[in-house]
């Protein structure tokens, strides 16, 4: 990633947390009908600043304690979690995106993802899904996270 990219990422996250502080400010409470707060992770993890995504984190679940987060955002946080060192938390965080969505774990590990006869958030499995999630086993930056 060349500086330029990582200064247009720090500056999206930057925002984000303007937006984020401005409703904060102006409501006395948050009004992201738009998910926002469910984009810095994915920055963080392209920036490698594992330590700066934690903290992210932390603030997240302290001001959206009942948000049970998307399933790529749950990815995200989980591997955040692993890259700082949390492998408890990980384990745990992994289990929640399971729970989110069966698919996310096998369109990860590359598997075929086999649809299976139930409701489940959104169907992503039949719109798409593996288009959606990015994430791969096979990328450099998550070999350790791979089995």
């Amino acid at each position: 990633m060349t500086p330029k990219q990582s200064q247009r990422l720090i500056k999206k996250i930057a925002d984000i947390k303007l937006v984020l502080a401005t409703e904060k400010r102006t409501f006395g409470g948050y009004d992201d009908s738009r998910g926002l707060r469910y984009l810095p992770t994915r920055y963080y993890l392209q920036l490698a600043d594992y330590k700066g995504g934690l903290a992210y984190t932390r603030w997240f679940a302290k001001s959206f304690p009942d948000d049970i987060g998307f399933p790529d955002f749950l990815f995200e946080w989980a591997v955040l979690l692993f890259k700082g060192g949390k492998l408890a938390e990980a384990k745990t965080k992994v289990w929640q995106t399971f729970c989110a969505n069966t698919y996310v774990l096998d369109t990860f590990l590359g598997k075929p993802v086999q649809p299976l006869p139930k409701q489940e958030w959104s169907n992503l499995a039949q719109v798409g899904f593996t288009e959606y999630f990015t994430y791969s086993h096979q990328q450099a930056d998550l070999l350790d996270f791979s089995p």
